[in-house]
């Protein structure tokens, strides 16, 4: 009854504050967010079990809640983190959860919820990185291809970019855990190529002076690169403020790496 009563009063305060964040609210703000959280000390122990609605409902919406006020005002960035990491890491156990008894429509549905969550996490990028190595685990398991290689793309893109080489963890105790998942980055490549022929793509921009010259060298590269090149964005005529260098004409392809 405890708990129910207080799901009410969260329901109450997220009607309240609806769907606009940029009227600020700070106290009901502050009051959904802490009754959030303990709801979910409250459920702790059945969270993917008998109270998996309670976890699948408002930590998400929490976590975002605190996500869009970051970007308002200062003050809630301990909120996201403490969050994000919780939603994060529910939709794995969640996943994992699912599957072990069988339900691969749900375990389907959980993953589709962490690339997501992981992207509302800010500071940890270990922690993040960590996740999606977990998901893709899951998503390799049940042979879904689709979801394992965007799984894999995002460690990857969050790795290299934050965590390969980066000075902040130099000489820190977080070194071997960073290069073991690189190696773990490493070895889901390999095994995307070998069970599922993946191979890696890039999206690039090109710019040029005349729009006949653009053509020209989009159909250069497509025929150089026989079905390796795909224009995601025609060609098209920049506007004024959104000129970069001299190009007046750009366009945006995906180029299939060979392996």
């Amino acid at each position: 009854m405890e708990t129910d009563q207080l799901k009410q009063e969260i329901d109450a305060l997220i009607a309240v504050l609806g769907e606009d964040t940029t009227i600020a609210k700070p106290a009901a703000e502050r009051e959904v967010t802490e009754k959030v959280s303990l709801l979910l000390d409250r459920t702790r122990n059945q969270r993917t079990g008998s109270a998996r609605e309670i976890w699948e409902y408002y930590l998400p919406y929490a976590a975002r809640r605190c996500y869009q006020l970051t970007r308002l005002e200062e003050g809630w960035g301990e909120g996201l983190d403490y969050f994000a990491s919780e939603n994060a890491q529910f939709w794995v156990d969640n996943t994992g959860a699912r599957i072990e008894t069988g339900d691969i429509a749900g375990g389907k549905n959980s993953l589709d919820r962490i690339v997501e969550s992981t992207r509302w996490i800010k500071r940890d990028r270990i922690f993040q990185v960590d996740i999606l190595l977990q998901a893709f685990d899951y998503a390799f398991e049940i042979n879904d291809k689709k979801r394992a290689v965007q799984l894999y793309e995002e460690a990857e893109k969050i790795y290299r970019r934050y965590l390969a080489g980066g000075a902040e963890y130099t000489g820190s105790a977080w070194l071997p855990k960073i290069k073991k998942m690189g190696q773990q980055i490493t070895r889901n490549k390999e095994k995307l190529s070998l069970y599922f022929q993946y191979v890696e793509t890039v999206t690039v921009s090109l710019e040029a002076a005349t729009e006949r010259d653009l053509e020209r060298v989009i159909n250069y590269l497509q025929q150089k690169l026989a079905g390796g090149v795909t224009v995601t964005r025609r060609v098209k005529e920049v506007e004024d403020q959104e000129k970069t260098g001299a190009g007046r004409f750009r366009a945006r392809l995906k180029i299939t790496l060979e392996k």
